[in-house]
């Protein structure tokens, strides 16, 4: 009896153990990846992992590959070195972010040798990743928006002409079948600097899709974000209170509404939304986490905490769209948060933790109003809703029509990227309110205050057609059945969303340091969700 007993046992053991990678090692790491398996003699053939060895490998801590944690290691450095470098606004700091691209895309598709270790309960192999990274439309699209592109640097139809006093663009001849654009030194724009941008920012994608396997690599690159922008944060409460006009107290700013090291209030508003959501999201998540597992204590309270100054920061840049923006993204997740918290079995409410969050957030919040002066957030506010010659609305309404009339005259192709600003003055100049001044002083528009008509007018239908096919990819990836469920990335994809929304009325993606994070983080929001639900599956 006893062994008809082991013998049942055995069985279930058997039965229910699953392999340790399901979809990803005893395969391919990933679909599409190419797996060599490494053994002592290679004319034997490596026998599948025994019952035994897969429960081994489920309760071992697997130690993450050092080309992974590598990989990780320069993505999260280029992103934050973009946050710190002004932005990403300097010509400097676009090649370096170009260069780290580079390098992490590289090491990315080095070799993987994995062991014992790294993968335990299974035989040596080498990964591959190469075969995931063709097979990874978001690289056949970057290739395609780059192409497209480069036909407008080499085809211009327009040319930058200066007397050394001042400038104008002067019409030459072109290819007119092809997309054309203007061609301008690259110290100050041009269809060539827009490569160097959005080719830092496609770099880093490419890198994070085939290189990061484990969750705890997105655990570790989520927390590093979340945890910069906390002190990023405080930095700008600092200037705020003590600042003496300087970016860090040391260097001169171009603006005087400079936050932290964010150079314009309203990128700073659009980056702080971003990590905003996703300190929120890993806040809910550990806290989700913490219930299921039973566990004494969780870093919730600290992302909650991240989260609150990071929400005081938005609300003190003065930018008057960021903080209206910040409310309503703030208002969403408290309201996802308590409808989440009456969906769990009455055992498993945590109240406490209710009331905490909440009162942190609205305690931060005041402390943070009192500190330093709510009255200029609410004349900021007020200023919004003028009607006068001064209202910031009307002068955008006038630019986003002018916009829309550049982009009409070149519905196909478009002006050519990076090409606005100095052909706007062609259209600028039919709106006296925003071609001059009261004083009768001609005034420049770098960008229209609207990042999809600016697009257009660049890039015409066709261009846009290609970004809106990578656009669609991306989100379709991170809002699958099994992502949408999951709380990081549903709170992640709000703060998204306020940038998508902010691009409507200013111009946050042309800042490389939310460009390059917003584009990283969209697909890796969703691999996370799917490792996730790979997890739950083992």
């Amino acid at each position: 009896m006893e062994n008809e007993l082991s013998k049942k046992m055995r069985g279930r053991v058997a039965s229910s153990l699953k392999p340790l990678f399901p979809r990803t090692h005893l395969r391919a790491p990933d679909p599409g990846v190419t797996v060599s398996r490494v053994t002592s003699r290679p004319e034997e053939t490596p026998s599948a992992p025994s019952a035994v060895q897969q429960f081994r490998a489920r309760t071992v801590r697997q130690k993450i590959h050092p080309s992974e944690s590598l990989v990780a290691g320069i993505v999260t450095a280029q992103l934050i070195f973009l946050a710190w470098a002004f932005g990403g606004m300097p010509i400097w700091s676009q090649f370096v972010s170009f260069g780290l691209g580079v390098l992490a895309l590289t090491v990315a598709l080095l070799p993987r040798n994995y062991d014992e270790t790294t993968a335990p309960g299974q035989p040596p192999f080498r990964l591959y990743t190469w075969s995931k990274l063709i097979r990874f439309p978001l690289f056949w699209w970057g290739l395609l928006l780059f192409s497209y592109i480069g036909i407008q640097a080499v085809n211009p139809a327009w040319s930058y002409v200066t007397d050394g006093k001042s400038w104008w663009m002067q019409a030459v001849s072109y290819i007119t079948w092809l997309p054309a654009g203007a061609d301008v030194p690259f110290a100050i724009g041009g269809p060539w600097r827009m490569l160097l941008i959005y080719g830092a920012a496609w770099l880093a994608v490419c890198a994070v899709w085939i290189g990061f396997t484990r969750r705890r690599t997105f655990q570790f690159f989520f927390t590093a974000l979340v945890s910069n922008g906390f002190l990023l944060a405080c930095v700008g409460m600092l200037q705020r209170v003590k600042g003496n006009g300087k970016v860090l107290g040391v260097f001169d700013s171009p603006t005087s509404y400079f936050v932290a090291t964010l150079l314009y209030k309203n990128h700073a508003a659009a980056y702080f939304n971003i990590l905003l959501g996703l300190a929120a999201g890993l806040s809910f998540w550990f806290y989700t986490r913490n219930l299921r597992r039973l566990e004494k204590s969780s870093p919730a309270g600290t992302f909650a905490f991240f989260a609150a100054a990071i929400a005081v920061i938005v609300l003190f840049s003065f930018s008057r769209t960021g903080t209206i923006l910040m409310l309503a993204l703030t208002i969403a997740l408290l309201t996802i948060f308590l409808v989440k918290q009456f969906s769990l079995p009455a055992e498993q409410r945590s109240w406490l933790a209710t009331a905490i969050i909440v009162l942190l957030l609205g305690s931060f919040v005041w402390l943070g109003s009192y500190s330093m002066q709510l009255n200029r957030v609410t004349e900021s506010m007020g200023r919004l809703f003028k009607g006068d010659r001064e209202s910031s609305i009307e002068y955008r309404e006038s630019a986003h029509q002018a916009t829309w009339e550049m982009a009409q005259d070149r519905p196909g192709f478009g002006w050519g990227s990076g090409g606005f600003r100095f052909l706007f003055p062609l259209y600028q100049q039919r709106h006296e309110q925003i071609f001059r001044d009261p004083g009768g002083h001609r005034l420049y528009w770098e960008h229209a205050h609207n990042d999809y008509l600016e697009l257009l007018a660049e890039l015409g239908a066709v261009g846009c057609g290609v970004l809106g096919l990578g656009l669609g990819f991306a989100g379709w990836i991170s809002l699958k059945p099994h992502a949408r469920g999951n709380p990081l990335v549903l709170f992640g994809l709000l703060g998204l969303g306020t940038t998508l929304a902010h691009a409507w009325v200013d111009f946050p993606f042309q800042n490389p340091a939310i460009l390059t994070t917003w584009c990283v983080l969209l697909p890796a929001l969703g691999r996370w969700a799917e490792l996730e639900e790979m997890n739950a599956r083992v």
